[in-house]
């Protein structure tokens, strides 16, 4: 079955290239705070916006000349932050509890701090193992303290059922940017390549990026 990426709208692409799984992405989440001193009171700490963007680095291996020209060509195209697209975060993010159902609109999850964040504009992806890939939007997520368990609701039914032992990862879709100018490149010989990509995620354009 093919990849499937319910309402993700046409505006933008996917991050092309596969991300090497045994280098692990190196992250950080910017967050923006005012610190308010007032005569002869305590500091008080404000949350500017509870948008929390996500930047971090991917390591992708190419494995030709081609590749290594497709990639460079994908660079040019979206240089000095000029176009927004779509990148599966190179992480295991999510582990089922039970099986997703075909056709219904839950995840029912083993419980991680997830669910204390989410505001509405998350997309997990599903990597099965025959390599289908499949996204959907996470509208809501609880906490069953009794149940220990966290079940995230998604915005399209699922197409297909997922059992617990059917999947190599359960991730975040992120829209993204490039987050900077500069690409790091390593050549390990003439037709295999390294290259680290750093991405900042768009909290704020997601409900403009036709979802």
């Amino acid at each position: 079955m093919a990849d499937n990426y319910q309402d993700i709208g046409s505006n933008t692409e996917i991050f092309p290239f596969d991300f090497n799984w045994a280098t692990p992405p190196k992250r950080k989440v910017a967050i923006e705070r005012y610190l308010h001193q007032k005569p002869a009171t305590v500091d008080t700490l404000e949350e500017k916006t509870t948008e929390t963007p996500m930047t971090f680095q991917g390591s992708v291996m190419l494995d030709s000349k081609q590749a290594y020209y497709n990639a460079l060509d994908f660079i040019h195209n979206r240089i000095g932050k000029t176009q927004r697209f779509w990148v599966h975060h190179p992480a295991h993010f999510i582990d089922l509890k039970e099986a997703t159902g075909l056709g219904g609109y839950v995840m029912t999850c083993i419980p991680n701090e997830f669910y204390l964040h989410v505001q509405g504009y998350e997309r997990v992806y599903i990597l099965t193992d025959s390599g289908d890939i499949i996204s959907n939007k996470v509208i809501e997520a609880t906490y069953d303290e009794l149940a220990e368990e966290m079940v995230l609701t998604v915005n399209s039914p699922w197409d297909r059922a997922v059992e617990i032992d059917e999947y190599q990862v359960i991730g975040l879709l992120l829209l993204v940017r490039f987050d900077m100018n500069t690409f790091k490149l390593k050549m390990h010989n003439a037709s295999l390549f390294q290259m680290d990509f750093t991405f900042h995620e768009l909290v704020r354009e997601y409900e403009d990026s036709d979802l």
